[in-house]
């Protein structure tokens, strides 16, 4: 049976917009109200693309898990991976347990077909699973000095009308920006013949990072962790004197009962164990 494609929609305005040149069209740049509903699209678009991309990925892992078990495991990875980022961002939000338990029923399959084990580098433990990581409320908060610029009207944000949390209707296709205002796209089907209801976007083109902090949950999603490091201390006091130093260790987390979630605490927060090990995740 032959697939029907995807067809792709606007994300932000979640609607066709309307004539430019008809009657009871509103004024280019007018104020169209809040813009909350147009993010919680957003947020909602974002976690149904990751949760039926893992599901996608599962669902090859578990068909080719009987005759070639190194691409089996390579789309459970990447399952894993997906449904995590839609955990992400559904974090603190009523789609958050569906995530959640679609992340286990994930993870306790790979795990049951392969083997997970503790990531060693340079002499250091750590801890990889995005599964894993998932489980501590932690993410990274950038400060940062720029210009930023408005996605409506391409000017300095901080001097144009335009106010962030606000809508307005604009003209689809590329603007002073570049991108289009209405899916910040440099091509796609928005006309500029048609207002559309678009929500303001800070658009930054170049700045100077000035710290990094550790948050319980980062603005932006997908701004987490990729690793923390566990100790030889922590590790010998799990397995006592059969630890040696270097030696494989295997996790079996995801054959448990889910212990829960924690948030950032003295593993994250002790500079000399762990905050030069730490970095944010920047893949997908």
């Amino acid at each position: 049976m032959k697939k029907r494609p995807i067809r792709q929609t606007n994300k932000l305005s979640g609607d066709r917009g309307i004539p430019a040149d008809s009657p009871d069209a509103p004024a280019e740049y007018s104020d169209a109200g809040d813009g909350a509903d147009i993010h919680k699209s957003y947020v909602e678009s974002m976690i149904r693309s990751y949760r039926a991309r893992a599901n996608r990925h599962f669902a090859a892992a578990k068909h080719l898990i009987g005759h070639d078990r190194d691409n089996a495991e390579k789309e459970a990875r990447k399952a894993i991976d997906s449904i995590v980022h839609a955990f992400w961002w559904a974090e603190d939000s009523e789609g958050e347990e569906a995530q959640h338990q679609l992340m286990h029923r994930i993870g306790r399959w790979t795990r049951k077909n392969f083997n997970c084990q503790l990531s060693f580098s340079e002499g250091k433990y750590y801890r990889t699973c995005p599964l894993d990581i998932a489980h501590t409320r932690v993410g990274m908060s950038i400060g940062f000095i720029a210009n930023r610029l408005c996605s409506l009207c391409g000017e300095d944000l901080s001097e144009c009308i335009h106010r962030l949390g606000r809508t307005y209707w604009v003209r689809g296709g590329p603007n002073a920006t570049g991108q289009c205002p209405v899916c910040n796209k440099d091509s796609c089907r928005h006309s500029p013949d048609r207002l559309y209801r678009a929500q303001v976007i800070s658009i930054v083109k170049s700045g100077t990072i000035r710290e990094v902090s550790l948050v319980r949950r980062p603005a932006n999603p997908e701004a987490r962790l990729f690793r923390i490091q566990v100790t030889g201390k922590d590790l010998a006091e799990v397995f006592g004197s059969s630890f040696a130093y270097g030696m494989t260790v295997s996790c079996n987390k995801c054959l448990s009962e889910c212990p829960g979630f924690s948030d950032f605490g003295p593993e994250l927060e002790n500079p000399e164990r762990n905050a030069p090990e730490e970095s944010p995740s920047t893949g997908r």
